[in-house]
């Protein structure tokens, strides 16, 4: 297990992927890891939401993107807030997972659906369930790499800081030591 918990963003609309979100949110936590999801778990914030957002982005360790049919809110007239936070975690180099709801898509979506594309091989989902399955068995692999890194770890050790020669040979022989004889030998030393 790992000795941290892995911070996983998920990113998409939220009012037309209840189920899908609910699902992502029961794959992330089966796997043990913490889902970093603002309806569940990002807290009150003295900022706004797209800072937030962005902000909670920059701290992740792995990125989930769900594309659904819907571009969602668009906080600057100009990309959505979902595209923004994609562009973040691309710049930032988190690793980046994407789902792609088989829903009908909008316009804006279709566009950012073939940004997106170009950038990252995805899995298409029809469903919650199929969309839960999908991220479980991704975080699972990511978590088994890591564990996989952290065990085997290299690093040199000191015993002491003597250094330590040791012969080319090494020598065995079979002794038959009288004790008597040794104390005997003692004795007369003294």
């Amino acid at each position: 297990m790992l000795t941290t918990q892995l911070k996983i963003f998920v990113s998409s609309t939220i009012l037309n992927l209840p189920n899908e979100r609910k699902a992502a949110f029961n794959a992330i936590q089966k796997a043990g890891a913490f889902p970093i999801m603002s309806e569940k778990t990002i807290e009150a914030q003295n900022a706004n939401s797209l800072t937030t957002c962005l902000d909670k982005v920059k701290e992740s360790n792995v990125y989930i993107l769900i594309l659904s049919g819907n571009y969602g809110w668009q906080p600057k007239n100009k990309e959505s807030i979902t595209e923004l936070e994609f562009m973040t975690a691309k710049n930032y180099y988190i690793p980046i997972f994407v789902f792609n709801t088989t829903y009908p898509k909008d316009e804006l979506q279709k566009d950012f659906e073939k940004r997106v594309e170009n950038l990252y091989f995805w899995k298409n989902v029809a469903d919650a369930d199929e969309l839960e399955a999908e991220i479980g068995k991704v975080l699972r692999e990511i978590i088994e790499k890591k564990q996989n890194e952290l065990l085997n770890i290299k690093e040199p050790v000191y015993s002491n800081l003597v250094k330590i020669k040791f012969p080319q040979y090494v020598y065995l022989a079979e002794l038959n030591i009288d004790n008597s004889q040794i104390d005997i030998y003692n004795e007369k030393r003294q």
